[in-house]
């Protein structure tokens, strides 16, 4: 986007909650770059996060973000 970011068009995750942890197995974060899968930890008391994510570009935008990661450096933000 002209901001910097990246773009998405949809984020979900379910948590549980346990003495000011949150704890999720199922975030999904889809892009018309990529989609992300994630789970892990929120600990809300010494504000650190826990995540093992798995990122995979969607097959479309592999060209994309191989010319992406050569212009930045390989930095995609």
């Amino acid at each position: 986007n002209s901001n910097g970011g990246t773009s998405f068009s949809n984020l979900s995750a379910t948590f549980v909650v346990n003495e000011g942890i949150l704890q999720s197995n199922n975030l999904v974060l889809n892009s018309p770059m990529f989609t992300v899968a994630g789970a892990g930890n929120i600990d809300l008391i010494t504000q650190k996060l826990d995540w093992n994510i798995k990122i995979n570009p969607t097959p479309s935008s592999i060209p994309q973000i191989q010319q992406l990661t050569k212009a930045v450096g390989g930095i995609i933000p």
